[in-house]
């Protein structure tokens, strides 16, 4: 028994979602990236529907093994450069409080004049 035709098309659109969703994470297009993953996570759902109502054989799932195998990688690889995002807008956000605290602290302290003391 081989895989069912719209399956197989199904699970190669899953592939073309990952690998475009890849290529937006490594550009640093997120928002594209956004959009992307609704379909991605669409054509997963009725994937998952499918399969629910009619498991895969053995057979088909070897058949399958090297894009599953492509769309784990490619998660995978997805998953690191979201991290990497993750931090970098972290340290933006730590970066723009501390800026607003310096700000907020010279404010209070304008007008003022600051003399050394003897000791």
């Amino acid at each position: 028994m081989t895989i069912a035709p719209h399956l197989l098309e199904n699970y190669q659109k899953l592939l073309s979602f990952s690998q475009e969703m890849l290529r937006l994470a490594n550009e640093g297009q997120w928002s594209e990236l956004i959009q992307i993953e609704i379909s991605y996570a669409s054509t997963v759902e009725a994937l998952a529907r499918c399969t629910r109502d009619n498991p895969l054989s053995i057979k088909s799932l070897e058949q399958l093994r090297p894009v599953l195998r492509h769309l784990l990688d490619n998660e995978r690889e997805i998953k690191q450069l979201l991290a990497k995002r993750k931090d970098e807008l972290n340290r933006l956000i730590n970066q723009s409080n501390r800026q607003q605290s310096l700000m907020s602290t010279y404010a209070s302290n304008s007008g003022l004049v600051l003399v050394p003391r003897d000791i």
